[in-house]
């Protein structure tokens, strides 16, 4: 419960105020000291104050005083979670005094506040919600401030909403709150009665952001939220809810379950500081919510021993029979279905269908048909009648689920489709629809007395449904700007679906299902990439320069505001929303002013049809495109080539993920240089050849024409290199880039925009930081950096021989401030700098530039800094460390310094997987422009100039640590040759030099034969 702190304080004013005229000294004093006892949690002591002075009180004679004391009783009762108590004296007061009082007197409007309360906590949502209306007409109809009390009453209103799992009201209703509650601090300093409301009703935000996937925001508000109980009330009970949030965060979102446990106890901990050992026997919704919470974890995480222990110890210690029961209680549900999922689990399928109908029972007790839990109990009740075999009863649980959410089950069509955007429920609802048609499609087709084939066909359109509805959420929120964009992928939707077509192709392989796999894999990862990279292309062909200019100056705004956000600075919040109004008037005012924007902007998802077309009319250049999509127990991967499609299924080892993180343990450059021993390089060929055969091989069995090949890679993958791959041939081992070409994308049919203008463009320009001659004075950077940021003498001879193959520019000492003046003039950029990847925040991955004077301690720019930039580059090269990783978001992809160059105007991005050796990389780069001027592809030149570096180099120097780092992301195609530099004659090629001595040679045989002839 979060009470009303504000309104306690105004009583306890009007009892100060009014005591003496009205009331004796004792009853005076028993109210202010009552009052006071309540406000430090005292509850107990308080009731029986409050008691005391209703029984010495008559309506008749003492009409307020009354009031107050019942009220006080009341709101006692509600604390210490005595709900038919508090609801009895609280209908009765109100009752009593009717029409005795206006709507805006302070006494009525907390009577009706504790009142509404009442009603909640025994599910009566309507009268809740009924109550909470009138008390926000009363508040405006007060003459005084009552912008504090009105924002408490919006946040009653959004978790009434909440109760009812309609995310759309509740989150609309919060932010409201948060908005007035702002607008309060805004123009006063607030007294600690009312930042205690301001806490409560960002802890509100915090919980319905976790509602709708917003992770950042939740955590943002969760922190606020332990900031002012930390300072304020440290042993305050509700300050375990924002720690379970925090819980909640690290388990779903981050996948972390040791920092889960570790905020879970720190609930438990205020918890016990609060309760003491022995928890009273009352029940307690927020120590519920921690026991239920905690075995979540342990479910999620497979640790069903756990989970069973923790549950155990709630039925020993808890009546929460339904039928014994008499208050609602949201955590109850979570208990009930917690219960019924570790039952489950372990077999105890009885007790799994007793505990998910324990928790319908008290739903369909208090009357909340729409309640959010409802789903998730019908799907495990359904699940465990589908273990009993009892199809009938399962099938009416799986209709009933799909009632909830408007979900016609003839007609496969959802009717309420204004809750489809923000609420994740009814995509859980198609996802656990299909995997239940497919898991049970045999006993299915014979219930229903129809073919297995017909149950598939109708799962793979379930599936196909709420991938379409899981997108279209994500680039919806992204568009309004409610999340960042970064959500976490529905892994369990996508790798059903493709677990349901590899069967499919099993049973029925006339049929082509392979393109459908490829448009659910195609679908699973960076679509907010594509959709920025696409709806940039866009604005940049249309917009004039004035309009592009104000377009970056808004987003450099809103870039700016999730920095100081992400390091939890109070005063950007507005900011950032009054950014993105902005930038929402802005695109609203151009699609008015470019009518032929307003036609394309909008992203929609790749229909299949298209993505065929496309298919069918790809050239026809033994190119091979391999799509990934990890899951969490099989690899599946598409391969594409001359309009064919092939799916494969693999099991992901269980050691996968650790072998990758030794990798790039491994491949650190201290560990590279002095401590890699011989048993290492033993693992590593060995574990090169096992991903081959995982990643690589059955694909190119298949298509043995191949003569390039192309990543998207998913997840993990996206951290290895193909090029190190490889197969032992001939007792030698051989690696995969010796054979092909290899280059890498984000997405398999939407690419970067096609820079053709180079006739306006400087053809290249270099940029290093080869001659700075000082070190940063800053000491962020150099706590960031964790090397040493000065000179770095090979990079000068890096661009000084690459600038000789071009028309272009060099920079050997260029700062943050000539790099962003000048870079968009090049066809060709290539940044030879120190360079750091920061995980934790990734828009604070940077490059290290030159300082522009000795006392100018900022010298790096970052991701954010980057992402406001346009680049008109047709290639960019990042000769620097760690450029191509950093944070893996799933269904993103990796956050690193090379996206945010292939999102801002690049065609194609060269970029590096680990720190790399200064020297070995500028003699690679070197080479590949070389190779470049030949008129190769980006990839084929990469591969020649790698191939060279093995040509010349033996022993260590061979690793693939110091060459194979480097990869390509983007477009192929090879560079415009107007691009180089025109050659003299006699240094042109070989073959002219050949020329010219034959021509000579044949002239004198020539010369002395005619001379022979006339003599």
């Amino acid at each position: 419960m979060n009470p009303i702190r504000s309104l306690s304080f105004l009583l306890s004013l009007f009892i100060s105020l009014n005591g003496f005229n009205q009331l004796n000294i004792e009853t005076q004093l028993n109210l202010n000291t009552a009052e006071k006892l309540f406000q430090k949690a005292q509850f107990a002591e308080a009731l029986t104050l409050f008691k005391k002075t209703s029984s010495t009180t008559e309506y008749a004679t003492h009409l307020k005083q009354k009031i107050i004391a019942n009220t006080g009783v009341g709101k006692c009762y509600l604390q210490m979670e005595m709900i038919p108590e508090a609801h009895a004296v609280l209908t009765d007061t109100y009752q009593n005094v009717l029409g005795e009082f206006p709507d805006t007197s302070v006494v009525l409007l907390s009577l009706k506040t504790y009142l509404s309360w009442s009603y909640a906590h025994l599910g009566d949502l309507n009268k809740e919600l009924e109550m909470s209306y009138e008390l926000i007409e009363s508040y405006k109809a007060c003459s005084g401030d009552m912008r504090l009390e009105i924002a408490d009453t919006y946040n009653t209103i959004a978790t009434n909403f909440s109760l009812r799992g309609d995310l759309q009201n509740e989150l609309f209703y919060i932010k409201k709150a948060v908005e007035l509650i702002d607008s309060v601090e805004a123009t006063k300093e607030l007294s600690l009665e009312e930042q205690f409301s301001k806490s409560n009703i960002y802890s509100s935000y915090s919980v319905a952001s976790l509602a709708t996937e917003n992770f950042t925001i939740a955590l943002h508000y969760a922190n606020k939220t332990l900031t002012f109980y930390n300072e304020f009330l440290p042993h305050y009970r509700p300050i375990a809810i924002p720690y379970l949030i925090k819980s909640k965060y690290f388990s779903a979102y981050e996948k972390n379950l040791d920092s889960s446990l570790f905020y879970i106890n720190k609930a438990l901990a205020h918890l016990e500081a609060d309760f003491g050992d022995g928890f009273p026997g009352i029940q307690s919704q927020v120590w519920l919510a921690y026991a239920a919470t905690k075995a979540r974890i342990f479910n999620t995480f497979g640790e069903y021993g756990q989970a069973h222990l923790v549950l155990d110890y709630i039925c020993d210690n808890w009546q929460i029979e339904a039928d014994k029961t008499l208050i609602y209680n949201p955590s109850l549900l979570i208990v009930y279905n917690e219960l019924g999922k570790n039952n489950y689990l372990l077999g105890n399928i009885d007790l799994s269908v007793k505990w998910y109908k324990t928790g319908l029972n008290l739903i369909n007790k208090n009357n909340l048909k729409d309640h959010k839990f409802k789903f998730k109990l019908l799907v495990g009740l359904r699940n465990s009648y589908a273990i009993q075999e009892n199809w009938e009863k399962a099938i009416d649980c799986q209709k009933k689920a799909l009632d909830l959410f408007g979900y016609d089950f003839s007609k496969d069509s959802f009717i309420k489709s204004n809750q489809i955007i923000l609420n994740p429920a009814p995509i859980e609802c198609g996802t656990q629809t299909a995997l239940f048609l497919s898991d049970y499609s045999k006993e299915l087709a014979h219930y229903f007395d129809c073919s297995e084939k017909e149950i598939m066909f109708r799962s793979l359109q379930y599936f196909k449904k709420s991938i379409s509805m899981h997108l279209n959420k994500k680039l919806y929120l992204f568009e309004v700007g409610i999340n960042e964009g970064y959500g976490n992928e529905n892994i369990n939707l996508y790798e059903g679906a493709l677990a349901l077509i590899v069967r499919l192709e099993k049973h029925y392989p006339e049929q082509n299902f392979s393109q459908e796999a490829l448009w659910i894999i195609e679908m699973s990862k960076s679509n907010l990439l594509k959709k920025a990279v696409y709806s940039d292309n866009l604005y940049e062909s249309v917009l004039s320069v004035e309009d592009q200019n104000e377009r970056n100056l808004i987003r450099a705004t809103i870039f700016e505001a999730k920095q100081n956000i992400t390091a939890d600075n109070d005063t950007t919040l507005g900011e950032l929303r009054k950014a993105k109004q902005r930038y929402s008037q802005f695109n609203a005012t151009m699609e008015k002013n470019y009518p032929s924007l307003k036609k394309q902007h909008n992203f929609s998802l790749m229909p299949i049809a298209n993505m065929r077309a496309k298919i069918d009319n790809q050239e026809k250049n033994n190119q091979l495109t391999l799509n990934y999509f990890q899951g969490d127990k099989h690899l599946y991967y598409t391969s594409t080539i001359n309009g064919k499609v092939r799916l494969f299924q693999k099991i992901i080892p269980l050691n996968f993920e650790a072998e990758i993180t030794r990798v790039m343990d491994l491949f650190l450059i201290d560990n590279i240089i002095n401590k890699i021993t011989e048993t290492d390089n033993i693992w590593f060929e060995k574990l090169c050849q096992d991903w081959y055969k995982l990643l690589i091989e059955d694909a190119l069995i298949a298509n043995p024409e191949t003569n390039k090949i192309t990543i998207v890679p998913h997840r993990n993958i996206n951290y290895i290199s193909a090029d190190y791959l490889g197969y032992t041939a001939q007792n030698s081992f051989r690696y995969l880039i010796e054979d092909y070409p290899i280059s890498y994308h984000y997405s398999q049919f939407v690419s970067p925009k096609n820079n053709t203008n180079s006739k306006k463009r400087i053809t290249f320009g270099g940029f290093a930081a080869s001659d700075c001659g000082i070190l940063s004075k800053n000491p962020l950077d150099q706590e960031l950096s964790h090397v040493n940021h000065g000179e770095i003498p090979s990079t000068r001879v890096e661009i000084e021989k690459i600038a000789s193959l071009f028309k272009g520019d060099a920079y050997y000492r260029s700062t943050p401030e000539e790099f962003k003046s000048k870079s968009a003039n090049y066809a060709i950029l290539h940044l030879a700098l120190h360079a750091i990847t920061d995980n934790e925040n990734p828009d604070q991955s940077r490059l290290f530039f030159c300082s522009n004077e000795s006392n100018t301690p900022f010298y790096s720019l970052t991701a954010s800094d980057l992402a406001v930039m346009n680049f008109n580059a047709d290639m960019t090269v990042l000769s620097a460390c760690n450029t191509g990783i950093g944070k893996l978001k799933e269904g993103e992809g990796v956050l690193s310094l090379m996206r945010v160059f292939l999102q801002t105007g690049s065609n194609s991005v060269i970029s590096t997987l680990w720190e790399v050796s200064d020297e070995k990389t500028a003699s690679i780069m070197i080479d590949f422009y070389k190779e470049l001027n030949k008129n190769k592809s980006k990839s084929e030149a990469l591969r020649q100039a790698k191939l060279n570096y093995l040509a010349s180099h033996n022993g260590a120097d061979r690793l693939p640590y110091f060459w194979s780092g480097l990869v390509i992301y983007g477009d192929d195609s090879p560079l415009n040759q107007a691009f180089f530099k025109e050659v003299p004659f006699y240094k042109r090629s070989k073959f002219y030099l050949s020329a010219t001595l034959m021509i000579l040679v044949i002239s004198v045989l020539i010369f002395y034969r005619f001379k022979a002839s006339k003599s």
